[in-house]
């Protein structure tokens, strides 16, 4: 069975998927210091780093036994640019319209 890739939207609607995206915005975390912040299982942890992976927020790198989450910035950043001038651009539309 094939995952569905969440889009960028679902997956911030979730205070869990944004509270681990601000964690590693400086450095990357291990996995279990990433888990350390939240009140939540082991299961419930590594179901929300796959779906911020497989939405392309974060990389998965391993270093020896551990393995460490950085959140990709670059992309999280063009996302952000790329809606931001999107809605601009919804906005003067619709405020055009109503005019």
């Amino acid at each position: 069975m094939t995952q569905q890739r969440l889009d960028t939207f679902q997956v911030i609607g979730d205070p869990s998927s944004r509270k681990m995206l601000m964690l590693p915005s400086k450095n990357s975390l291990t996995i279990n210091n990433l888990a350390d912040n939240f009140d939540m299982s082991g299961p419930a942890v590594s179901k929300q780093i796959k779906i911020l992976f497989g939405a392309r927020l974060i990389s998965i790198h391993d270093i020896g036994r551990e393995r460490y989450c950085t959140l990709k910035t670059a992309l999280v950043n063009c996302r952000r640019d790329l809606t931001l001038r999107h809605f601009l651009a919804l906005n003067s539309k619709v405020g055009n319209t109503i005019e």
